[in-house]
C-alpha cells in the first residue's frame, strides 16, 4: 500500500503545482486520482472495493456540496477531497481530513493577516494535510 500512498502524494503534488500556476486542477489529474483510488479500494477490499469507493466518494460530495454552494470550496477542491478518501482505511479518514482542514485554517488565517485575501488554493491544504497525517501515522 505504500506504493498507492506514494501515488497519492505525487498526484497531490501535481495538483498543488497546477493549482498555483493556473488556478485549476486539470480534470485528467482528477480522473487519475479516482482511477488509482478505486484500484486502492479493490486491493484493500476485493470486488466490493468498487462499491465501497463509490459510497465514500458520494458521501464526501454530499458533505462538500453545502460548502461549495456557499462559496467555501471550489469545484476542483471538492473533487480533490472526494478522491483522497479512496486512499485510506475508514478509521484513518476522520484524522486525515482533520489535518487537511487544520492546514486549510492555518493557511487561510495567514493569508488573511498577511495578504488581506480571503481566498487561497485549497490544494495546498490538502497536500500538506495528507503529508502531516502520513508522517504522524508513519504510514509513509
Amino acid at each position: 500500500m505504500k506504493g498507492i500512498l506514494g501515488a497519492l502524494v505525487v498526484l497531490l503534488l501535481i495538483a498543488f503545482i497546477c493549482d498555483l500556476k493556473t488556478d485549476k486542477v486539470p480534470n485528467i489529474l482528477i480522473l487519475s486520482g479516482y482511477g488509482i483510488g478505486v484500484v486502492a479500494c479493490v486491493l484493500r477490499y476485493g470486488a466490493n472495493g468498487v462499491i465501497w469507493g463509490i459510497f465514500l466518494v458520494v458521501a464526501v460530495w454530499l458533505i462538500c456540496m453545502p460548502v461549495y454552494l456557499l462559496g467555501g470550496l471550489g469545484g476542483g477542491d471538492c473533487k480533490l477531497l472526494a478522491w483522497i478518501v479512496l486512499f485510506f482505511e475508514p478509521e484513518q479518514l476522520l484524522e486525515c481530513y482533520f489535518f487537511i482542514f487544520l492546514c486549510g485554517g492555518v493557511i487561510a488565517l495567514i493569508k488573511l493577516i498577511a495578504a488581506k485575501r480571503r481566498t487561497f488554493h485549497f490544494t495546498v491544504a490538502a497536500f500538506l494535510g495528507v503529508i502531516v497525517f502520513l508522517v504522524k501515522t508513519s504510514a509513509f
